[in-house]
């Protein structure tokens, strides 16, 4: 359970940007975040990429990749390979990003009033 702390703590509407690029660490960054009342998430699924692999060698040059633990949301729901998904869907592909848009950005840009 996380408390505030103090008279320092910001209270309005935090949007935060996700998208299939957010993955390992930052996925319990935002599984954390979601969680507070003031925050919404925006954008797409993130990677669901939060296992910390190992990799092993194995005799022949190859090796393998291996999941070391499980990452959960306060729900209970596993992000490994399925990602966390925004409040706020807003799609966007390379093509966007190919020519100079952020669809994201922009939308997040525009809801300045989000409730």
């Amino acid at each position: 359970m996380l408390n505030p702390r103090g008279p320092w703590q910001y209270t309005g509407t935090v949007l935060l940007l996700v998208g299939r690029r957010c993955a390992s660490s930052n996925e319990s960054f935002i599984a954390a975040m979601r969680e507070l009342p003031h925050v919404t998430l925006v954008g797409d699924r993130t990677a669901g990429s939060t296992a910390s692999p190992g990799t092993f060698p194995l005799a022949n040059g190859c090796s393998y990749t291996v999941s070391r633990w499980i990452e959960y949301t306060a729900d209970n729901q596993v992000i490994e390979d399925l990602g966390i998904s925004p409040r706020v869907f807003v799609p966007s592909g390379p093509g966007d990003f190919a020519q100079g848009r952020d669809p994201v950005l922009d939308w997040a840009l525009a809801a300045r009033a989000f409730p």
